[in-house]
């Protein structure tokens, strides 16, 4: 159980459970009934020894999520934004990501792909669930068709039938 009396120490038990956003900290303290002035001490602190990073949380968030769920950027942006981390910072860590090497989402797209066919051709239902899977997945549609180019090669296939972006 947290302890209401110190909204640090509230704070600090929330943050050894689970990395969270800045705005999940100051909402689940405002719920804890902390007035606003003692929040706002406290994710101050909390920025200031670097216990609270939204930054830090996405860049780890993607690189984890991207490689373990095979979630693309489209959909992870979205699910960071929707956590309350400033879309900036969210861009700024993708940047960095993709730049750095410790995300590459065109692997992972491929690696998705393959792992949903067990053939080399696919029939155009085949085709449409795994494109619209990983539109879902949150990847880009000229990168799904490219990883979907190579099996879809049979000779009664109708690229013109499939979604175009």
């Amino acid at each position: 159980m947290a302890d209401r009396s110190n909204p640090y120490v509230e704070a600090v038990r929330r943050l050894c459970r689970r990395p969270l956003t800045v705005r999940e900290i100051r909402d689940r303290l405002e719920q804890s009934g902390h007035c606003e002035a003692e929040v706002e001490a406290v994710l101050e602190r909390l920025l200031a020894d670097g216990s609270l990073n939204d930054q830090a949380l996405a860049s780890h968030y993607m690189a984890a999520r991207m490689e373990r769920l095979g979630h693309g950027p489209l959909r992870l942006v979205r699910e960071l934004v929707r956590r309350g981390v400033e879309e900036s910072v969210v861009q700024a860590a993708l940047c960095a990501g993709l730049a750095q090497g410790d995300l590459d989402p065109e692997r992972v797209l491929r690696r998705e792909v393959h792992r949903r066919f067990s053939h080399e051709t696919v029939t155009p239902r085949e085709y449409r669930r795994v494109y619209n899977a990983m539109l879902r997945a949150g990847f880009e549609p000229l990168s799904i068709r490219s990883a979907l180019d190579r099996y879809s090669r049979d000779p009664g296939f109708n690229e013109s039938e499939y979604p175009q972006e």
